[in-house]
């Protein structure tokens, strides 16, 4: 009975890590997507690391979806419509933010180094360092 009791609940977790990770992927993906759509493929990649850095950096939240929903930090989730209108562009974001957290996550790549903040223009004066510029975007430690 034990062994019955231990087998479901090793599935029934293992369902809610997947559900997890499914809600955190949708979270990362939607960021990519509202942040840089129209911007390289390099710097849709560069997004999802910044929001990937900060997860594990302790001035931020702990997830993915708590840090892109942290209040005044990414434009889009301020918007009364992020309907989600590009398939294409939608297909693109979720491939990108699937790839950029395997590639984070199990290999310790970031074409950033290590960037938390990103902008389009003119810096910032809270921006201290530039990592790199792809297409519109400028990305800050």
């Amino acid at each position: 009975m034990r062994i019955l009791a231990l087998i479901a609940f090793t599935l029934l977790a293992s369902t809610s890590v997947a559900e997890n990770l499914s809600q955190e992927l949708e979270c990362l993906a939607r960021n990519i997507y509202f942040e840089s759509r129209g911007e390289p493929v390099d710097g849709q990649y560069a997004v999802a690391f910044v929001t990937l850095n900060r997860v594990e950096d302790p001035r931020w939240a702990d997830t993915i979806c708590d840090v892109v929903y942290e209040p005044s930090q990414f434009s889009w989730t301020s918007r009364n419509n992020t309907s989600i209108n590009e398939q294409v562009a939608w297909t693109r974001a979720q491939t990108i933010a699937r790839s950029a957290y395997y590639q984070y996550y199990h290999f310790g790549e970031d074409t950033t180094d290590g960037a938390v903040f990103f902008n389009r223009g003119r810096r910032q004066r809270y921006h201290t360092e530039l990592k790199i510029s792809i297409g519109n975007h400028n990305f800050y430690s």
